[in-house]
């Protein structure tokens, strides 16, 4: 069953809504083949999604969704090939108080580790 979700591109007075990192307009809707490969992962450090190939702000609003199924002081890691994301996951933890444990980058890969606050 593909997953569709589409998301409201109209802000309160109707003008079109954007990233606010990069006011990209944000109109996506997802399906299960449009996912990377191995979104879902898990392994013994934890929960992993995998954002590569997926351009601002798609990286950020999978974390957003991904965090959220996670329990406090539970850790993520993010794979990601978007250079937007080392602004926009920093501010994304910043602005919701998670807490950003680690941060490197190997070429184009950019990969963050991510701990819920609570």
């Amino acid at each position: 069953m593909a997953l569709a979700r589409a998301l409201d591109t109209l802000g309160e007075k109707g003008e079109p809504r954007g990233c606010p990192a990069c006011y990209n307009p944000v109109f996506l809707v997802a399906s299960e083949t449009a996912m990377p490969q191995g979104d879902e992962n898990n392994d013994a450090a934890g929960a992993v999604l995998d954002a590569r190939g997926l351009l601002c702000p798609e990286p950020v609003m999978l974390l957003h969704n991904r965090i959220r199924d996670l329990a406090p002081g539970d850790e993520l890691e993010v794979l990601a090939t978007d250079p937007s994301t080392e602004r926009d996951i920093p501010r994304f933890c910043q602005f919701l108080g998670h807490s950003l444990v680690q941060h490197e980058r190997d070429g184009e890969l950019y990969r963050y580790r991510i701990r819920k606050k609570g």
